[in-house]
């Protein structure tokens, strides 16, 4: 199985942050090197985006998370340039084309009017799973979308 994690900006040290997580919780290795870490931009290319450290946090977060639920899944990360909207959605359906089989948003927006063409543009993916983050901006939780196959 593999992982989708949406994030924006780019967390340089994902990897060597993982490594210690594992090593903590005697979980096994997840590296770039191993296969079971992917990373890549909201192309699906290895030119990260410029780093941030609040986003860096948010994304070694959901890394070391989505490894500890799940150690022999694959984890791909992909991190949109910006967070807008448009830069986040690329995202999302980056990491579907690459073959995220659920996908995890630790971001969140608010509700707007033009939101049901955002969901149809980034989020209508047939089976498969999107989990949309909460808390930051006391947003409620919620399974974005999912559509049996």
């Amino acid at each position: 199985m593999t992982l989708g994690i949406v994030d924006a900006y780019d967390d340089p040290a994902i990897e060597s942050d993982l490594a210690v997580y594992d090593s903590e919780y005697g979980l096994p290795a997840c590296t770039i090197a191993n296969g079971c870490l992917r990373k890549v931009n909201q192309t699906g290319g290895t030119t990260y985006p410029v780093s941030n450290a609040g986003w860096a946090l948010e994304i070694s977060l959901d890394v070391e998370v989505a490894h500890g639920l799940c150690p022999n899944c694959t984890i791909l990360l992909v991190e949109a340039t910006t967070p807008s909207l448009a830069n986040l959605g690329a995202a999302e359906n980056t990491a579907v084309r690459l073959g995220a089989d659920a996908i995890s948003n630790s971001w969140a927006a608010n509700e707007y009017k033009s939101e049901t063409a955002d969901e149809t543009s980034y989020f209508d993916h047939p089976g498969i799973p999107i989990a949309a983050a909460s808390g930051d901006s006391a947003l409620a939780s919620r399974i974005l979308k999912y559509s049996p196959r």
